[in-house]
Parts: C-alpha cells; structure tokens; sequence
C-alpha cells in the first residue's frame, strides 16, 4: 500500500476518534497495524481507542507495542498515562467483580 493511503487511513482514524466512533477507528487502526506494525503512531492510537472502549488489556499491550516501536524523539509522557490509566481501569474491575463474587457467596 503506498505510504499517502497510509497516511490517509490514519488520519481518518484520528478523525473518527475524534468524533467518538470507536469502533471505525479501531478497524482502520487494527488494520493499519497489520501494514505497519512498526509505526508507533498506529500503537499510540490504539492504545488510547482500547482505553476509551474498556479494552484495557488490549490497551496495555498497545501501549507495550508502542514503546517498543518507539524512538528516541517520541513523547513517552503521553503512553504512560494512557497506559497508566488502563492499569488502573483494570484493578477496578477486578475489585468490583470480587465484591459481586462475595455478595452472591453471602446471598447464597
């Protein structure tokens, strides 16, 4: 695929964030990533895509892919808060299905 597609489907992807439709901007991503799993861009976008969906472990190996892929000049300020943020998400979750699981055990 030549690299103006690329750039086209990334930016359409950014828009469709942008515009809070998720689950267009997660394909394109998804997709792109399959074209380039070396651009830290694609990583970044979909970390933060996963986030917003409540894909949080999906969301933390895109953070992991990304630092990776990353280079010297990328801002890792911004993965580390997403990232950060997923972790926390997910430990939330976590604790709120144990207190589920010990109110049916108590009902039971």
């Amino acid at each position: 695929m030549k690299p103006v597609l690329r750039q086209w489907m990334l930016s359409q992807s950014y828009c469709f964030l942008q515009y809070q439709k998720l689950d267009k901007a997660c394909a394109l991503l998804e997709a792109l990533e399959v074209l380039d799993p070396e651009n830290p861009d694609i990583h970044r976008m979909l970390a933060y895509t996963y986030l917003q969906q409540g894909r949080t472990e999906d969301c933390i190996k895109s953070a992991d892919k990304f630092r990776s892929c990353a280079g010297p000049k990328d801002d890792m300020r911004t993965i580390d808060l997403i990232s950060k943020r997923a972790r926390y998400k997910a430990r939330q979750k976590g604790e709120e299905q144990s207190q589920a699981e010990v109110k049916t055990k108590v009902k039971a």
